[in-house]
């Protein structure tokens, strides 16, 4: 089964419930303009990641998030 949009947005809201509660969390995602709206207010990084297993040498470097509360 394919992680969409329901699914990312039942992530995050989860790591919101978790943020109340005091617990530490960091998740990674894709870079995506949704992603980025859906953990606005918690602290974003930018990194680069490799996927050996895509076909074409040009996509196997993709940019990622790195979203944590703390």
């Amino acid at each position: 089964n394919q992680f969409r949009e329901a699914e990312h947005e039942r992530l995050a809201s989860v790591c919101r419930q978790l943020d109340k509660m005091g617990v530490h969390w960091l998740c990674s995602n894709s870079d995506t303009s949704f992603e980025r709206q859906l953990y606005a207010g918690f602290v974003i990084e930018e990194l680069s990641a490799r996927r050996d297993i895509n076909l074409k040498s040009s996509k196997r470097s993709v940019q990622e998030l790195l979203i944590r509360n703390y």
